[in-house]
């Protein structure tokens, strides 16, 4: 057949327009020729085809149009634009196939394509958008660049114990059956299966939606916002760019009725063909992009995506739960209405998740309130109502009332937003779409929605989209920053993809922290659903050939190579493709370890299989002692109660105790002696002859730590391990965003049970008693016999080896190198114009030094240790050494330092005094001298006395934590200088805004809003106080260019929280504050 000129180019317009066989075309056979410059739907054909982009998916299979066509018949026959039907040759086939698709699109399609595009193009899309050229483009990266989108994403997270009826009312949430109903592994995550309706409270459920569609859908709405607020508006309400062509206005005619083609759209216009697309290069992937983004469906009403994730309650899932949680969430906990009214609320029942959540919020529970109520909002669904004996609305009435009388006292109870009692089998589907509604307004009553986001964070979504469906489920945070330096509108910004994947993580996009940028998931559910192969219920493992393994996993915690190797045989392929990567989150999280043990010859060795503590089934505390051990002695029990403590969290901390000590081996087994690692305890070695060891142990709210003691060891105090493990609380909470885990110590005797804790007493009780009461034992014990071991202190020796270095070493700086650099100075300047040595510290003797110039480092003054070379020893060098000496030690936090870097630190400073000794004429002086400090027996008194006098020296300044004002008061944001400045100092603060410090302007002549900030008065004066004043801030001191701490960049900062409440001060009170405070101020400076 012979395609007739007149249709060609028509022909090769469509496969463009549909964009479906882009790339199967003989592209140089028709490029050559020339054609006139087309426009259907807005959408313009350029004289010359762009050449085409990589093929981004493939390309589907043409099907044959359903009118004119026995389907039986080979691909011979076509019908083309006409009811004629011609004979198709062989060689014609591979063109005209896509075309036969592009036919029956039109055909099949519900509305005319002539309508869709219509409808997009003239009543949302801005016409300078829809032409398809230059400035289209050009319009559409102001847009990325410039444009904002109003995020209204919905995360529903359902939580509840085991069998309580939670993947049933996901189900019917989404309006699916309830038939073959499986018990949840882990997590299920469903999106794009459903909306919620911005003003009508209902749900629209979507079955085709995909995420390309939702991301050119986002980016689309974001190019029509962006052009309301750039582009004029005419009189029918279409809007149009500035430049408007009038002859590139076309009519469509009337179009005939049916699936047929009207060959009146393909009109030409009269207009010179030259106008469109010609003189510019524009990208072909900008086109490409734009193309793709103006098609996409829009819906017709305001709607926001929903997302459900169904969490499993099985005990073994606990430890990978948190992972996924968020403070964006919506949390549904849902719970046997019959264990409520029964109040026979299990274990892991409603009140454990209530606790679990609150826990898992990133704002302290006293500082986050939105319209009365607190964040995370939560709704509690209680099911099973068809088991209750009695009317529905007797079962709603005793079911709210005792929960009401559960949360009566817990800080949980303002995050409870309604409560819901349903049956997932009986209730019609009206309940469930109040639940629905309820939802959705809850989601529009918080502060996070509506939140805007730069619309190129969309084009990164996209971007990261197509690397997900490249099979790429896990990528590192600097491939993330490559990716984003190369798409479309780039960004560059690294904290801008910090705060850009930060908010991902909250609403459930993707998984990231931090602290582990090399492991950034792009899917949720990849990695739940990888965590569930080894994190699992045995109901889900039975099929295993190593069931032994899986019985040892279970009983002693070993994951062995060979069961990790079967159960990831079972897995898909993109799951077994990232084993290693999965294993190393697992360990990233504190899921699973490999602990060091130490052999009978006491040698130390990292465990070649895996532990996975929160598989082990529970052992009982109670006959520990018997079963492990039996030692000569015992400490107190020191104990760390915790308001709620979630299990995982115990676990975590048991693991991260791996990473200090090494694991005690447990009893022997008939397969041999197995790490004394469990769900609920660990034991420690705390020294390399295993004669200290250290048990903690997990018990409901409580961690408790015992020392045992074989042979005769020196009674000490164990400060340092208490310091430690409390070191290790705390970091665990910061790393894992649990601010909310509050604890307080107290102490039991060293015969306690551990299942027992009636014994805890306060230490505030026991320090000034001579003895107290055990109400465990119903005896007295006296009180230093607990005191000691934790708290006491012992004048003999400093608490640890670290400490003692830490000691040491300041001695050395604090006299013997200041001694060198002061005669260092006196010898520079004869005598003449140096202060008394008393007078001196390092801080002045270097800035003196450096002024004089005399002694210029290698590289420079302010230089850092990895700058000086071993070669580079000159008095200048000397001089800087001493300086990152003196300040690695003044920025300590722990004032300890470890055997590696003392020994290393003596090596270079000794190296330095020889050099200073020949230079100053000193013989053997400094040298002898810090010989004599290296054997120096010290003392409890000399670690205060030198930790106090090295950071002291080092200048730095104190402000409270936060500070509170209402609107339009005034407040002093009060900072004291703790130890002088430096002369020609100068204090200045910043202000956190978008993650980033801005330096605030305090000018006391011209600012009417700050005041303060001075040499002598550090503190920050702010007047009439906003919303936007509210932040945190921080006080820095801007040190002279010769001062010791100029170059230094370790210096924290004090800083503060200041919280504006909305209730205004009346207008005299505002007066007088400040009448009061303006005679405070003139005051002071007078």
């Amino acid at each position: 057949m012979q395609i007739q000129g007149h249709y060609r180019k028509y022909v090769i317009l469509l496969i463009l327009f549909l964009q479906e066989s882009y790339e199967e075309y003989e592209y140089q056979e028709y490029n050559e020729k020339v054609y006139d410059n087309t426009d259907v739907g807005n959408v313009p054909l350029r004289r010359s085809l762009p050449q085409p982009p990589p093929l981004r998916r493939p390309l589907p299979s043409p099907r044959l149009p359903e009118e004119g066509i026995n389907a039986e018949k080979p691909y011979d026959d076509i019908t083309l634009l006409s009811d004629k039907q011609e004979h198709v040759s062989n060689t014609e086939m591979e063109f005209l196939l896509p075309i036969t698709h592009c036919i029956d699109i039109f055909r099949s399609a519900k509305t005319p394509l002539t309508d869709v595009q219509r409808r997009n193009s003239k009543r949302l899309i801005p016409e300078v958008l829809s032409r398809l050229d230059h400035e289209s483009v050009s319009t559409y990266l102001s847009c990325l660049k410039d444009g904002e989108e109003r995020s209204n994403r919905i995360r529903l997270v359902i939580v509840g114990r085991k069998n309580t009826g939670k993947t049933c009312l996901t189900k019917r949430l989404l309006k699916e059956s309830l038939e073959n109903v499986q018990k949840t592994n882990g997590i299920e995550i469903h999106t794009l299966k459903c909306r919620g309706k911005v003003e009508e409270r209902g749900w629209v459920f979507q079955d085709d939606r995909t995420y390309e569609n939702e991301i050119h859908s986002r980016l689309l709405k974001c190019c029509i916002e962006k052009s309301k607020t750039n582009l004029p508006i005419d009189s029918k309400g279409y809007m149009f760019s500035q430049k408007r062509d009038k002859s590139s206005e076309i009519t469509p005619k009337p179009e005939k009725v049916g699936n047929e083609l009207n060959e009146s759209i393909f009109k030409e216009p009269d207009m010179d063909p030259e106008t469109f697309y010609q003189a510019q290069e524009v990208p072909v992937q900008d086109f490409y992009d734009l193309y793709d983004i103006i098609y996409a469906d829009i819906d017709d009403e305001a709607t926001a995506p929903i997302a459900l994730w169904d969490f499993a309650g099985d005990r073994e899932h606990f430890n990978t739960h948190q992972t996924f949680f968020g403070q964006e969430s919506i949390y549904v906990v849902v719970t046997n209405v019959m264990d409520i009214i029964e109040n026979d609320d299990s274990e892991y029942g409603l009140a454990f998740w209530l606790e679990t959540i609150r826990c898992n919020c990133n704002l302290p529970v006293e500082e986050d309130y939105y319209n009365g109520y607190q964040e995370p909002p939560v709704i509690i669904v209680g099911t099973h109502k068809d088991h209750f004996k009695g009317t529905g609305s007797d079962c709603e009435t005793k079911f709210q009332r005792q929960v009401h009388e559960m949360v009566r006292n817990s800080k949980i109870r303002r995050n409870i937003r309604n409560m819901y009692v349903i049956s997932n089998t009986d209730d019609t589907d009206d309940q469930f779409d109040l639940l629905r509604g309820d939802i959705v307004e809850i989601a529009k009553s918080r502060k996070h929605w509506n939140t805007k986001t730069p619309a190129r964070w969309i084009h990164l979504e996209k971007a990261l989209s197509d690397e997900n469906s490249l099979g790429k489920p896990v990528v590192a945070k600097s491939d993330i920053v490559e990716i984003a330096n190369h798409i479309i509108q780039p960004i560059t910004d690294k904290e801008e993809i910090e705060l850009f994947l930060v908010y991902h993580n909250g609403i459930g996009t993707y998984v990231y922290f931090s602290d582990l940028p090399e492991y950034v998931v792009l899917d949720p559910q990849w990695l739940a659903s990888a965590f569930g192969c080894i994190i699992t219920a045995d109901q889900f493992q039975k099929n295993l050939v190593h069931q032994t393994e899986w019985e040892e996993l279970r009983q002693h915690g070993r994951l062995s190579e060979k069961l990790l190797n079967e159960i990831f045989l079972q897995q898909e392929v993109n799951i077994k493709k990232y084993r290693i990567h999965l294993l190393k989150i697992m360990e990233k999280f504190n899921i699973i370890v490999r602990p060091r043990t130490m052999s009978d010859t006491y040698e130390i060795h990292e465990e070649s299989d895996y532990y996975v503590p929160c598989m082990i089934k529970n052992t009982s505390l109670s006959n520990i002692n018997e079963t492990f051990y039996s030692c000569g002695s015992k400490s107190s029990c020191l104990c760390v109660e915790f308001d709620f403590l979630p299990p995982s969290f115990a676990t975590q901390i048991l693991v991260a105790c791996t990473r200090y000590y090494t694991v005690a081996k447990g009893p022997q087994t008939t397969d041999g002696r197995h790490p004394a690692f469990y769900r609920d305890f660990a034991i420690y070695n705390l020294d390399a002859t295993g004669c200290e060891k250290l048990l903690i142990a997990n018990y409901r709210n409580v961690l408790q730590m015992q020392i045992w003691k074989w042979g005769e060891p020196e009674r000490r105090s164990y400060h340092d391990v208490k310091a430690k493990l409390i070191g290790i609380i705390e970091e665990m909470k910061e790393i894992r965003a649990q601010p909310n885990l509050l604890y307080e110590l107290k102490l039991k005797c060293q015969y306690t049970d551990y299942e027992c804790l009636d014994g805890m007493v306060e230490l505030k009780v026991i320090k000034p008693q001579k003895e107290y009461f055990c109400e465990e034992h119903g005896n007295t014990h006296r009180s230093e016999e607990i005191y000691f071991d934790w708290l006491g202190e012992i004048e003999q020796k400093i608490f640890s080896r670290e400490q003692i270095n830490a000691t040491r070493m300041a001695i050395i700086i604090l006299e013997i190198l200041t001694n060198a650099l002061y005669d260092l100075l006196i010898s520079d300047c004869g005598g003449f114009s140096v202060k008394q040595r008393e007078e001196c510290d390092i801080t002045y003797l270097y800035a003196q030094l450096r002024r004089k110039n005399k002694h210029i480092p290698c590289h420079g003054w302010g230089c850092r240790w990895s700058d000086i070379q071993n070669s580079d020893i000159l008095i200048g060098d000397d001089i800087e050494r001493i300086r990152l000496a003196r300040n690695d030690m003044a920025h300590s936090k722990k004032f300890s330092l470890d055997d590696n870097k003392y020994y290393d630190l003596c090596g270079i400073l000794e190296r330095v005094l020889r050099r200073l000794e020949i230079y100053n004429g000193k013989g053997k002086l400094y040298t002898d001298q810090m010989k004599n400090v290296k054997k120096k027996e010290t003392k409890s008194i000399d670690w205060q006395t030198y930790q106090k006098k090295i950071t002291s020296e080092f200048p730095r300044l104190k402000m409270k934590p936060s500070f509170e004002v209402k609107v339009g008061g005034g407040i002093t944001l009060e900072c004291e200088k703790v130890v002088p400045l430096p002369d020609g100092s100068t204090v200045y603060w910043v202000k956190e805004k978008n993650s980033k410090e801005v330096e605030l302007t305090v000018d006391e002549t011209t600012s009417n809003k700050y005041k303060g900030s001075q040499f002598d008065y550090p503190s920050l004066n702010i007047f009439c106080a906003t919303k936007e004043d509210e932040g945190h801030y921080s006080c820095k001191i801007r040190y002279p260019k010769e001062s010791a701490e100029s170059m230094d960049e370790n210096i924290t900062w004090p800083k503060t929280c200041l919280h504006v409440n909305n209730c205004k001060y009346k207008v005299i009170q505002q007066q007088e504050y400040r009448y009061t405070h303006k005679q405070h101020l003139n005051a002071h400076y007078t």
